[in-house]
């Protein structure tokens, strides 16, 4: 998914003007192209996840990783939906799901064909069928995790389920934003978000205490994880001037930022039943303080270290980095004897040049044709009430909005 255009002037309604709304969303250095953190924060979830299935042990697991994707997959797109609404008075949905299919699928499906490549000559081990390879084409592999074999899917892509919760969110959600954009203004669709998140939580503690489900259906079920992304959607069109001010001050800033790590940690870690119920929850809790403390605070000293050049550059490839590493890890463990440590580091270094020539070669490209064949909006049919015009000075570049594969 690519992120908007630079952000145009904000039309102004005739007559007195009146009194702002609160802002929604953080506010970043207008001085900025880019939110600063965002690609460290990738490149922090995508290393935890390669970790975890490197057999690496970490105080999170991979699962954590992909929480931190669905959160910052929802702010961010949620951010660009409400400032082409803010800007344009509508959204246009046809150049919703261009940017998105251009960014997806083209590196998706290259992948898909080295993963049957590598399965048919035999490098791979394991076999093909039409529904593994139809569940990764068509996002549905995690429906196959929930009601089918996971057998069936193509080997070294069973990751590909959190993409499917993905594109599951989003085949509905542009609709229903623009139904809450236009019938309240502003922050006020908030609740609607936070009411969202609430009735996944419901959902899921129905599923596992009084149905008994297995948590291990419920963790890819698209169901049960959209709220991940609700809470980042929820960051970005909720009041939080409270942030904005806790930012402004350095030590209270790192306190929060902390204090939200620690509750994503510590949702990975409740009891029993409760991690798969209320965990994801608790995590979002914690992604909403750090995320947004983050990006209202780029001078921040973790602000300034998820900046740093190899963490930004990680969390670019971050979608292609996802995609294949499991493909090169599996390689690695059926064709040498390298122990943990070696094999991992081996894997890394093979992952990162693959998604390297993914990027520049497929990705890039792709995403290069969006401002070619979407099209422009037209005047406004009625004069938009902005929120503040400090919010309008949020800019994203095409690489802020990137999908977590």
């Amino acid at each position: 998914m690519s992120a908007v255009d630079p952000a145009a002037p904000a039309r102004s309604s005739p007559g007195p003007v009146p009194a702002p709304l609160p802002a929604a969303g953080p506010v970043p250095d207008a001085g900025s192209g880019r939110i600063p953190g965002l690609d460290g924060l990738r490149a922090v979830s995508v290393l935890i996840v390669f970790a975890a299935h490197a057999a690496i042990p970490l105080p999170v697991g991979a699962g954590t990783g992909v929480t931190v994707f669905f959160f910052l997959s929802g702010y961010l797109i949620t951010t660009l939906l409400r400032r082409e609404f803010d800007r344009d008075g509508r959204i246009s949905i046809r150049n919703f799901y261009l940017r998105r299919s251009l960014r997806i699928l083209p590196p998706l499906y290259l992948v898909v064909l080295i993963a049957i490549g590598l399965t048919l000559t035999g490098a791979l081990a394991g076999a093909l069928t039409w529904l593994g390879v139809g569940g990764a084409v068509l996002h549905f592999t995690n429906v196959i995790e929930v009601v089918g074999d996971p057998t069936t899917i193509v080997p070294g892509l069973g990751v590909l389920w959190s993409l499917a919760v993905e594109e599951h969110f989003y085949l509905i959600f542009p609709f229903c934003y623009l139904a809450v954009r236009r019938w309240l203004p502003g922050w006020a669709g908030a609740p609607v978000f936070a009411a969202g998140c609430l009735l996944v939580l419901i959902w899921r503690v129905v599923l596992l205490f009084g149905i008994g489900r297995d948590p291990a259906l419920v963790y890819v079920g698209t169901d049960t994880r959209i709220d991940s992304l609700l809470f980042g959607c929820l960051l970005a069109v909720a009041p939080v001037a409270g942030l904005s001010r806790l930012a402004a001050r350095p030590a209270t800033a790192l306190a929060a930022a902390v204090g939200g790590t620690l509750l994503v940690v510590a949702g990975e870690h409740l009891p029993g039943l409760w991690s798969a119920a209320v965990g994801p929850t608790v995590q979002g809790i914690g992604l909403f303080v750090l995320v947004g403390v983050v990006v209202a605070a780029p001078r921040m000293p973790l602000t300034r270290l998820l900046q740093l050049r190899p963490l930004v550059w990680i969390g670019v490839l971050s979608y292609a980095l996802y995609m294949v590493h499991r493909l090169i890890q599996l390689l690695l463990e059926q064709h040498t004897d390298l122990t943990t440590w070696p094999r991992a580091g081996l894997s890394l270094a093979l992952a990162l040049l693959l998604s390297l020539g993914i990027h520049r070669l497929v990705e890039r490209p792709c995403v290069g044709l969006k401002d070619r064949w979407q099209r422009r909006p037209g005047p406004a049919p009625h004069p938009v009430r902005v929120t503040t015009r400090a919010d309008h000075r949020l800019l994203l570049d095409a690489a802020s909005d990137r999908p977590i594969g």
